[in-house]
């Protein structure tokens, strides 16, 4: 396992000067995107990188944060991974189809900087990742769901670990982050959704799909969660 770690900073620092040549990676569609990785934190037992994609309009990135054995040391002992995504407000959310692209391309920057053998303990991430089927999956998903429409009528009938249970179970029954998981999947890890931190609730009048989801005959006044941030328990195939 240290020589997997060895080797991956090696690779590491091959993947940086090679960026910083080049610059830039095709998609399947022939187009350029902008690929950076940068070392934004490296102190005590903690290093962080980020991975950053840009295609207008969107802009994504992975932060890789990592904890050594000991300060100064090369023995990874944990990583873990952060999604972010920007979009301007008046742009619509980004589609699975580029989802799939810009999070596949992010993942295999990650394989060729860090290497095959990286053991990956979560992924975290905001809302529904900025991607429009998941927002409108999730919105399927509660549309006439009872447990849902009970809360609403007395949210003080359940606690809030009750309340967090039962819209995370619903998500997993219906697979609303279903490509997140298949795009980890194709990068060689088993992932599952594992929880989220803070849930809110909106009405579809406030989404920036709402005329999609108008169109499902959700009406405006339909309040719908949304988590504040979203985690997925990784781990890496053999």
């Amino acid at each position: 396992m240290r020589s997997y770690r060895m080797t991956g900073l090696f690779r590491l620092i091959l993947f940086s000067l090679l960026i910083c040549h080049h610059g830039v990676a095709a998609d399947e569609s022939g187009r350029l995107q902008t690929v950076q990785i940068e070392k934004t934190f490296d102190q005590g037992t903690l290093i962080t990188h980020t991975l950053k994609l840009v295609q207008p309009p969107h802009i994504v990135s992975l932060s890789v944060s990592q904890r050594r054995a000991a300060e100064g040391s090369d023995d990874i002992q944990q990583t873990y991974l952060r999604f972010r995504y920007e979009t301007p407000e008046e742009v619509p959310p980004m589609t699975r189809t580029e989802f799939d692209a810009l999070f596949g391309e992010l993942l295999r920057a990650l394989r060729n900087a860090f290497g095959p053998h990286l053991d990956l303990e979560s992924l975290g991430s905001g809302g529904f990742l900025g991607v429009k089927e998941m927002e409108k999956n999730s919105a399927l998903a509660f549309r006439d769901f009872a447990p849902w429409a009970a809360y609403l009528e007395n949210p003080t009938a359940l606690t809030q670990w009750q309340s967090h249970e039962m819209v995370l179970e619903r998500w997993k029954a219906t697979k609303v982050f279903e490509p997140v998981v298949a795009a980890l999947d194709r990068a060689g890890y088993d992932a599952e959704l594992s929880g989220f931190e803070k849930l809110f609730v909106f009405s579809v009048d406030e989404s920036k799909i709402r005329p999609e989801l108008e169109a499902l005959g959700i009406p405006g006044s339909q309040k719908l969660p949304y988590p504040g941030t979203i985690a997925f328990r990784i781990n890496a195939r053999r």
